[in-house]
């Protein structure tokens, strides 16, 4: 596979399809294959993921995910790939909508304190 950059150390990609076929247009559509880079070589590995979102089952499961003690739970390479999937397509709407409101309390808590300072001083002044 040639590609520009890693998702991580063990990660080279990871996208979503509706079918079991990889070829080229695949690698090159989907994959973001580029041509002109270095060939190297890849484990291929796929994770039945859908379940995750369409099933009560996956909610279930990644409640135990979240609420297990055991670190070493997020060792297994097929827990790994489904947090890389997830983290993918929420990271967009981390960026555009909680990200910037965030931001907007953030001023609105500043405002609150410089507010808050200056009417402290203005009374200060007037006694």
């Amino acid at each position: 596979m040639n590609i520009g950059f890693n998702h991580s150390d063990n990660i080279v990609a990871i996208t979503s399809s509706p079918t079991l076929i990889i070829d080229s247009d695949f690698l090159n559509e989907k994959m973001g294959q580029n041509p002109r880079l270095k060939s190297c070589p890849v484990k291929v590995m796929a994770v039945r993921a859908d379940w995750i979102f369409q099933e009560g089952q996956g909610k279930r499961f990644l409640k135990t995910v979240v609420a297990a003690g055991d670190m070493d739970i997020y060792k297994i390479e097929a827990i790994q790939m489904i947090i890389e999937f997830l983290f993918m397509k929420m990271k967009r709407i981390q960026l555009w909508y909680v990200f910037p409101l965030h931001i907007l309390q953030f001023y609105f808590f500043a405002a609150t304190i410089i507010l808050n300072e200056l009417h402290i001083d203005d009374l200060i002044d007037r006694s």
